[in-house]
C-alpha cells in the first residue's frame, strides 16, 4: 500500500472510502510479512455540525445582525471534513430541536457533534437560567436540548459553543449562581465546574460533552454592528 525508505516517525496513507468508520493498518519491513507489526485499528472522525443565528426578533428583542456572520464565519471553519451541516436562521425552539434530530440523528460513536447558538438568552436563575431565547418567543432550555441530543444520536464526543447573555447557565455547578458581578466568584464557578466529579457538575459536565459558554446566568453581553448606508453592516 506504502513503500518507505529509511526510518519514519509519521507515514501519511490514503485510504479509500473516506467515510470508513474503521480502518484497520499493518507495517512490516523488508517485505518480510513475519516481521510485521501487530494490526492497528484507526477510526477517522467527522463533524455534524448545526450553527444557529437568530438576529432578526418577531417578540420585541433587539436585532443581532453579527449572530449571522458567526453562522457563516463557523461554516467556513468546518468546511473540511464535515460530514453534514446545517445553517439555521431566525427560527423558533421547534424548528432549531428538529434540525439536531436530522443532522445529529445516526451519527456514529466517533463523530463529533457541535451545537453552536448565537443569538438572545435568558439571563435568569433557576430552571431559566441560561434558556435560548428563539425570535418568536420559545425558549430552549438545557435539559431540553440535552435529551434531543441523547435520544438522536450515540456520538460521544458532543461540542456546544452558545453565544448569548446567560448561556453560562447552562451548564452552572448548583443550578444557580451567586447574584453578582464580582469576576472572581464567576471564575471560581468554573474551577469548581471542571473539578467537580460530574454527577456534581451540571447539566453537561460528562465526559461526553464540551460546552464553550459566553458569560454567566447573570451576565449579559453586547454586540455593536453599524450599518453603513449602502445596506451592509459594517
Amino acid at each position: 500500500m506504502k513503500k518507505v525508505s529509511g526510518s519514519k516517525a509519521k507515514v501519511s496513507i490514503s485510504a479509500p472510502g473516506t467515510k470508513k468508520t474503521e480502518v484497520y493498518v499493518q507495517a512490516y519491513a523488508g517485505g518480510d510479512k513475519s516481521k510485521a507489526t501487530n494490526v492497528v485499528s484507526i477510526k477517522p472522525y467527522w463533524y455534524r455540525v448545526v450553527l444557529v443565528g437568530n438576529y432578526e426578533y418577531d417578540d420585541g428583542n433587539n436585532p443581532l445582525p453579527g449572530s449571522r456572520f458567526d453562522v457563516t464565519g463557523m461554516a467556513t471553519l468546518f468546511g473540511k471534513q464535515t460530514e453534514r451541516i446545517r445553517k439555521v436562521y431566525n427560527a423558533t425552539a421547534g424548528t432549531i430541536l428538529n434540525a439536531v434530530t436530522g443532522t445529529f440523528g445516526g451519527a456514529s460513536k466517533n463523530t463529533v457533534c457541535v451545537f453552536m447558538y448565537s443569538g438572545h438568552g435568558y439571563t435568569g436563575y433557576g430552571d431559566w437560567s441560561g434558556a435560548l431565547a428563539c425570535v418568536d418567543g420559545s425558549y430552549i432550555f438545557p435539559a431540553t436540548l440535552k435529551n434531543r441530543i441523547e435520544n438522536c444520536t450515540d456520538s460521544e464526543h458532543v461540542v456546544i459553543l452558545l453565544g448569548s447573555c446567560g448561556s453560562g447557565g447552562f451548564f452552572d455547578p448548583n443550578g444557580n449562581e451567586t447574584p453578582s458581578m464580582d469576576p472572581q466568584i464567576f471564575t471560581d464557578s468554573f474551577i469548581h465546574t471542571f473539578s467537580a466529579p460530574a454527577a456534581n457538575a451540571g447539566e453537561f459536565a460528562t465526559s461526553r460533552y464540551t460546552v464553550i459558554a459566553c458569560a454567566a446566568a447573570h451576565t449579559e453581553g453586547w454586540c455593536y454592528w453599524w450599518w453603513d448606508g449602502t445596506g451592509a453592516y459594517v
